[in-house]
This record gives structure tokens, C-alpha cells and sequence, in this order.
């Protein structure tokens, strides 16, 4: 009987918020080294590649080579099975005590159930999905931080896309970025702006839709850290420089023992220093 192999590493466990992201792509890069993400796909549909799934199922189901690709679709099954177990432990110990693991369709049963449970298919899902992005994007301000509010928005993206439903791409949430944040603040805004002047950039450099969401993001992500720069320094320089400063304003000097009419003198002339002061 063949070893399941064990994940590079620990992978993240299961919870709602990470289901359809980062569990997701753990489940696929595991499944896909052992040629298994038809596995996967099945049970999720909206497989990228159709033509690239069937293939491996047909060869997973070749007659010419039955045993060697029986040995390969049990351990897809038992690899999957292991990954979804070692992730949903923590959170999801009795849906995964639902399915036994000496089955032959093990791994996507489980499969089945965590997906079932997690992220069921249905259109009040559908609706949540949608309302949440809308409500996230449509929350920028002109004091809004750029950086997680744009990070936050690409994952709830992620999870359109990931339920099917129509234009949840990376470059469908670019563009409703921009517009949203030119409505939000205002079109004389610096968000504006920069939203103008990366555009003129972009367009001159003729760049691919991938490449137009990486620069927009690195432009936007600049602007931010500028605006972050001054209030960084209104919060920390002036007390840094109170504290460098303070010994120095006070030096302590040591104390000499002056009698007599020079150290009546010496009085006089410090207190007439005080008063010009």
C-alpha cells in the first residue's frame, strides 16, 4: 500500500473566512502534485481548465495502465483526505468525523461535506457575497488607509469568483476602485489625482490587465506611505527630539568650593546673566 505524502508545511486551518482563499489554494497546490485537481473541481466546479481535469481523470481511469493509475487516484483520495483532516481538525472535527477514511472516494467526500457546510450553494450565498464586497468598497473615505482596504477588497473579490459568480476579477475590482474612490472623495481629491496620473502612466506603457492591477496597487501603496510620512513624524520626532535634547539643555557641572569676595562676585555675575535672559 502506497505512503500518503505529508504537506511542505503545516497548512492554515479551516474557517469560513479562509475557505474559499487560502484553504482553497492549499487544497489545489497539494492536489495538483499528484495530479489530482480534477478531484477538487468536481466538487467545486469552476475549473479554469476543463480540457486539463479531464485529462486527468481519463489517465486516472486508463485501462493500459490500470494499476499504476489505480495507485494514483488512491493516493489523490488518501492525500486529499490527509490535507482536509490536518485542516479542518481544529474547527471542523465532526463534519470530518462524518466520512470514513478507508473509502475509495474518501478525499472528496470529505470534500463534499466541508464545502457543503462552509459555503453552501444557494442565491442567498450568492447575495451575501456580493452585498459584503459592494458595502467594503463603497466604505472608502478620503482618510481611509489604502493597504488593507484594498487587500480586504481582492479577497472578498476572490470570493465571488470562487462561487461563480459573473465579472469578480482582479480587474473588475480595479476599475470599481477607481471609480469608487473618485466618487467618494471627490474628483479635485489627491486620490484623484493619483488616480489620473497612474491611468496616463499605465496607458503609455500599454500594460496587460494583470500588470494594470499590480502597478495601480504599487502606485496607490506609494501614495499612502506619503501620506502616512507626516503623521509618522507629528506622532514620534518632536518627543524624540525633547528627549536627545534634555540632557543636554541641564549638563550637570561639578561643584566648586569658592569662598570670600570671589564667590560674592561669581553670584553677581550669574544673577546679572539671568536678568539679561
Amino acid at each position: 500500500m502506497p505512503k500518503v505524502p505529508k504537506p511542505d508545511k503545516t497548512p492554515e486551518s479551516i474557517s469560513p473566512t479562509l475557505w474559499q482563499n487560502v484553504n482553497r489554494r492549499d487544497i489545489l497546490s497539494f492536489l495538483d502534485d499528484h495530479s489530482g485537481s480534477y478531484l477538487f473541481y468536481k466538487v467545486m466546479g469552476n475549473d479554469p481548465d476543463p480540457d486539463n481535469s479531464r485529462d486527468e481523470e481519463f489517465n486516472a481511469a486508463s485501462v493500459d495502465e490500470i494499476f499504476a493509475m489505480q495507485k494514483a487516484q488512491y493516493i489523490a483520495q488518501a492525500a486529499s483526505m490527509h490535507l482536509l483532516v490536518s485542516m479542518g481538525q481544529t474547527n471542523y472535527s465532526a463534519t470530518i468525523s462524518g466520512v470514513a477514511p478507508n473509502i475509495p472516494d474518501c478525499g472528496t467526500k470529505l470534500l463534499t461535506l466541508l464545502n457543503d457546510t462552509i459555503s453552501p450553494q444557494s442565491n442567498d450565498t450568492n447575495k451575501l457575497a456580493k452585498d459584503t464586497y459592494n458595502n467594503h468598497k463603497d466604505s472608502f473615505t478620503n482618510n481611509t488607509n489604502f493597504v488593507p482596504w484594498w487587500t480586504t477588497l481582492l479577497l472578498l473579490q476572490a470570493t465571488k469568483a470562487t462561487l461563480g459568480i459573473k465579472d469578480s476579477t482582479r480587474v473588475a475590482a480595479m476599475e470599481e476602485a477607481c471609480e469608487t474612490m473618485d466618487q467618494n472623495t471627490g474628483v479635485e481629491s489627491r486620490w484623484s489625482l493619483e488616480i489620473i496620473q497612474w491611468k496616463i502612466t499605465s496607458a503609455a506603457k500599454k500594460e496587460s490587465d494583470e500588470s494594470r492591477v499590480s502597478s495601480f496597487e504599487h502606485h496607490m501603496r506609494v501614495h499612502q506611505q506619503r501620506r502616512d510620512l507626516p503623521q509618522q513624524e507629528a506622532r514620534g520626532g518632536w518627543r524624540s527630539w525633547r528627549r536627545w535634547r534634555r540632557p543636554q539643555e541641564q549638563p550637570r557641572l561639578p561643584r566648586l568650593w569658592i569662598q570670600g569676595p570671589l564667590r560674592q562676585r561669581l553670584s553677581l555675575s550669574c544673577q546679572s546673566a539671568r536678568t539679561s535672559d
